[in-house]
């Protein structure tokens, strides 16, 4: 219990701050204190004290059998090793003086050996994707995706009022997920916007109609200043390739700005989602793909409803490599 708490009593302090200035109806502020309770993020301290709890068990369970004192390898790379040394001894044997001729069996084993390591390395050291299989993976996808509509509501407008304030006058970028206000606003300030999205806008002339995924197709790359995503990461399958590809697509003094919504029941199991991350899950992801956080904020788009809270980034690129260790 004494280790829930001090979990929970971190994400409290995370979160205060920021969701403190979420608005209530009328324009009043939510007092932080009192009314935090739907974001201390309970689930989540939760699992990390089932997960501690699940470990103690495997440990006095390996106390109890006798094998905690042995150190647990890999059990591909043991069982390779083994039939190294079978195979080691069986031509040994078969090449010494006094060798008995080798069985077939004993041949075939002694050549799985010496193939089996060339073959574990391939496997670990990147060998080619199997995209047929993944392409199979589209395909059942593409079939089985909802027929969902989206629709509009005035309390949308704070995310994009949050979004225009952070673009510059006259920049020229891509507003991927499609939100014609927020389009039509940018263009407002003598920004070239392109709305990008599955699905045309109603009004909109600058649009390109074709998956996230394909955007690196349409855009030269380090050719914007800007890219704005609201409310549509969580809903990528492979949001840290979305995130590199949005890499290459930025000038180098370019501008990432990402809204999502708060990982919880209601948005992890949307129909459409398959992303909606945790709040670390995000800087992790934006660390790894090369961005620089330049502020995180959030807010709600539905005054009065606890779960109806988003988390809001602007990030900036701090390399064009992707860093797969954690920062130091």
């Amino acid at each position: 219990m004494a280790r829930y708490g001090a979990v929970r009593k971190r994400y409290e302090r995370r979160f205060e701050g920021s969701l403190a200035n979420v608005a209530l109806p009328g324009g009043r502020q939510r007092d932080a204190s009192p009314h935090l309770g739907f974001v201390r993020l309970r689930t989540h301290a939760m699992d990390e004290a089932r997960r501690m709890t699940s470990r103690l068990r495997q440990v006095w369970s390996s106390v109890v059998r006798g094998t905690a004192s042995k150190p647990v390898g890999n059990p591909v790379r043991s069982d390779t090793e083994r039939d190294r040394r079978t195979a080691s001894v069986e031509l040994r044997h078969s090449t010494g003086p006094g060798a008995r001729p080798a069985t077939e069996s004993q041949a075939s084993r002694a050549a799985a050996g010496s193939a089996r390591p060339d073959a574990q390395q391939g496997t670990a050291g990147g060998a080619e994707p199997d995209l047929q299989s993944f392409r199979l993976f589209l395909k059942e996808f593409q079939d089985s995706f909802p027929d969902k509509q989206y629709g509009w509501t005035k309390g949308k407008e704070r995310s994009c009022n949050w979004l225009l304030s952070r673009v510059p006058a006259g920049a020229m970028g891509v507003d991927v997920g499609g939100t014609e206000y927020l389009c039509r606003k940018l263009s407002e300030k003598g920004c070239n916007v392109t709305y990008f999205d599955l699905v045309a806008p109603v009004t909109y002339k600058n649009h390109v109609q074709d998956d996230m995924f394909n955007i690196l197709r349409h855009f030269p790359e380090r050719s914007l200043d800007f890219i704005t995503t609201r409310h549509t990461l969580e809903h990528s399958l492979v949001p840290m390739y979305q995130l590199w590809a949005y890499n290459r697509l930025l000038k180098d003094d370019g501008k990432l700005l990402v809204i999502v919504p708060m990982a919880n029941k209601r948005w992890v199991w949307f129909t459409t989602h398959f992303s909606c991350l945790p709040y670390e899950n995000w800087l992790m992801l934006f660390y790894r793909t090369g961005y620089k956080i330049e502020e995180c904020d959030a807010g709600t788009w539905s005054a009065g409803r606890s779960d109806f809270v988003e988390f809001r980034f602007a990030l900036s690129v701090e390399t064009r490599r992707l860093r797969l260790t954690g920062p130091r």
